[in-house]
């Protein structure tokens, strides 16, 4: 956050990530062709790396490889807020990023690349159940 605060004081402010509801994840990412999810990205970038950084435009344009970075730390708060929720954060980054990389594939197998917006949907949950609490 400043470099005035101290640690234990920036722990006190727990960031709230960007979520929507589950139903308007999937209809906006499947309406706008997948560009709601690179919004979801640069949201929640944004409020991890700061509003005036360069980070989360430069992360959100390589959301499929950086998706790591935020599926880790909602995994680690959701741990923390949660109880015992755990989300394999790392095979959904892995699995994202293969979804995103289908695009690439032949005539009919292209199409898998529509639901890249389904390994965020985990991640989405527990931004909700934890913006609940």
């Amino acid at each position: 956050m400043y470099g005035f605060l101290s640690s234990d004081l920036e722990n006190k402010f727990e960031k709230s990530y960007y979520c929507v509801s589950t139903a308007k994840l999937v209809f906006l990412t499947l309406i706008i062709i997948g560009a709601f999810s690179y919004y979801w990205f640069f949201k929640n970038f944004r409020i991890l790396f700061g509003v005036h950084s360069y980070k989360p435009y430069l992360l959100t344009l390589f959301s499929p490889i950086f998706s790591v970075i935020i599926f880790s730390d909602v995994n680690r708060s959701a741990k923390k807020h949660l109880g015992g929720f755990a989300i394999p954060a790392k095979l959904l980054s892995v699995v994202f990023l293969l979804i995103n990389l289908s695009w690439n594939l032949p005539a009919p197998y292209f199409l898998i690349g529509g639901f890249a917006f389904l390994p965020i949907l985990p991640i989405n949950f527990a931004a909700l159940k934890m913006s609940r609490i």
